[in-house]
């Protein structure tokens, strides 16, 4: 007899490790017990300070406020009283924008698209006050012909007065922007653009073809 495959929730049965790399969260492959598809990715807060339960508490509820959005992951489902706490979002099967750098860094034009995408994706956080504060390849996913930011268990909201860092070691150090006295708007905006060039240099995509461009944004 194959043996009984876990349960999460009373609702979402495992069907195998996704992957354990974010510093918050444990991503699992389940599916809604008693059924095989769709296959669906579930996220477990495996860190039980209380700092990083409020952090991911407020990921949840951040997230949630941009389903609908095509820029931002979505967040089917989310258990924030379960022990652990979760929350369940799509599978993108194309996995993340570090594993696709392959198919695209010799691409110009495909460099150009992602490119642009990454800004249209962060520039919907901003539009609602949020910084994202972690971006790198890991944190754009793909599927089909679509890509979507994730992981905002770093950002900052408006009624932030600063970008402070919490001395726990969780997210992209070298990638989280240094703290400030304010968040402008502005002066995020340029950030991210350097920051996004940064990542994309990080997946192999080299973006001298965009300096001129960069150099002139607001």
């Amino acid at each position: 007899m194959a043996d009984k495959k876990p349960v999460i929730g009373g609702k979402y049965e495992v069907q195998g490790p996704c992957s354990n790399a974010g510093g918050m969260g444990t991503l699992l492959f389940v599916s809604e017990k008693g059924a095989k598809d769709p296959v669906l990715v579930l996220k477990l807060c495996k860190l039980s300070d209380p700092e990083m339960l409020a952090r991911f508490r407020r990921e949840v509820r951040v997230m949630q406020d941009f389903n609908g959005n095509a820029y931002v992951m979505p967040i089917l489902d989310a258990n924030l009283d379960h022990d652990p706490p979760y929350f369940v979002m799509p599978h993108y099967e194309q996995g993340d924008l570090m594993a696709a750098a392959a198919s695209i860094r010799n691409d110009v034009a495909q460099v150009e698209t992602v490119f642009n995408r990454m800004i249209d994706c962060l520039a919907q956080l901003h539009d609602k006050d949020v910084l994202h504060r972690d971006i790198k390849p890991q944190n754009f996913l793909l599927s089909g012909n679509t890509m979507v930011v994730s992981d905002l268990g770093l950002c900052s909201e408006k009624e932030s007065t600063t970008c402070r860092l919490s001395t726990s070691t969780v997210g992209s150090r070298t990638l989280i922007p240094r703290p400030t006295s304010s968040c402008s708007a502005s002066r995020s905006t340029r950030s991210c653009l350097g920051v996004i060039r940064c990542t994309l240099f990080r997946t192999g995509c080299h973006l001298n073809c965009f300096r001129s461009s960069s150099a002139a944004a607001p």
